[in-house]
């Protein structure tokens, strides 16, 4: 390679970077303004092994809703969903640890049952006896082991596109990373527009330097997500019994789900037949942040409606 073209390509790695720097200013000052608006306010609370960093509505008094999300996400993913909720109910969003604004530690966990434990932690730390666990992929895992373990801390379960059926087919992110190609391990910026465009069918805009700062932050913490992921695929899937898991078990999954396929709703609705279980059209792996106003509309729905007029037979429905 010539001078000249070894000093184009430092030149743009040093464009890359300053955008980076800028992206990751305006993500943190994005968020913040967010959680201001949407009344979300951030602490950190004790929780044995962590210091957890969660948004609290501080509603307290009331029915308590709490968000986990999925691998490599982050509390602030659940943002402009929870924002529907933060009047009326306690809303609690933990980062996980090795997640969003929670520190890493090579000597966690980082397992289901571990990070279960830990939201377990979260609600006796807060003196919360109950309350309603919304989960998406493996923060769907860590609900329903949550839900499965310790019923009587759960109020109902809704579960967005969610990980850890052990019945259901094998899913396009197993057989990508048995095969060498963790799509979370990111090595260039291809490789997370590849990732991103997966996660989602049609996610919220995001400014382009924002997207480099994520991608960046994914290329740097590449050795971490790489250890966390080991722990998390080694956790033992679920064969879920109807009896042990709330009577008001709500699960939403994106057609155009390319982590974990569509076909795994019909598996869950086996597992699972009290359920109430819906197919979304257009949308992906994360409908809460794809259709933050629809989702929110339909769980919002779900919650109001009293155990004692349950029906006992429930439904796997497709909708646009």
């Amino acid at each position: 390679m010539s001078d000249v073209n070894v000093s184009r390509m430092k030149k743009k790695m040093r464009v890359e970077s300053r955008r980076a720097v800028a992206g990751r200013w305006l993500n943190a000052a994005g968020m913040r303004v967010e959680a201001f608006l949407f009344g979300l306010h951030r602490r950190t609370v004790r929780t044995g092994d962590a210091m957890l960093s969660v948004y609290d509505s501080c509603r307290r008094g009331r029915a308590t809703l709490v968000m986990i999300h999925g691998f490599t996400g982050h509390k602030h993913v659940w943002a402009r969903f929870a924002r529907r909720f933060a009047m009326d109910y306690r809303v609690l969003i933990p980062d996980l640890p090795g997640h969003g604004d929670t520190a890493f530690s090579t000597h966690q966990g980082y397992g289901v049952e571990a990070q279960a434990r830990r939201i377990l932690s979260l609600l006796d730390a807060l003196g919360i006896e109950r309350a309603h666990l919304i989960g998406n992929s493996m923060g769907g895992f860590v609900a329903t082991w949550l839900a499965m373990h310790h019923p009587a801390r759960v109020e109902s379960l809704v579960l967005f596109d969610p990980d850890g059926l052990a019945s259901a087919p094998v899913s396009r992110l197993e057989k990508l990373a048995d095969s060498g190609e963790n799509p979370f391990l990111i090595s260039s910026r291809r490789d997370f527009n590849r990732f991103y465009a997966d996660i989602m069918s049609r996610p919220p805009y995001v400014p382009g330097w924002v997207r480099e700062h994520m991608a960046t932050q994914y290329q740097q913490q590449r050795d971490r997500i790489a250890g966390m992921y080991g722990d998390y695929a080694a956790s033992e899937r679920l064969t879920p019994h109807a009896s042990a898991l709330p009577s008001r078990v709500l699960i939403v999954w994106g057609r155009e789900d390319r982590i974990i396929g569509v076909e795994a709703a019909s598996a869950w609705h086996q597992a699972v037949p009290h359920a109430d279980v819906e197919i979304w059209d257009g949308v992906g792996h994360m409908p809460m942040l794809e259709r933050p106003r629809r989702a929110a509309r339909r769980v919002y729905q779900f919650l109001q409606v009293p155990r004692s007029v349950l029906s006992s037979h429930t439904t796997l429905t497709s909708s646009t």
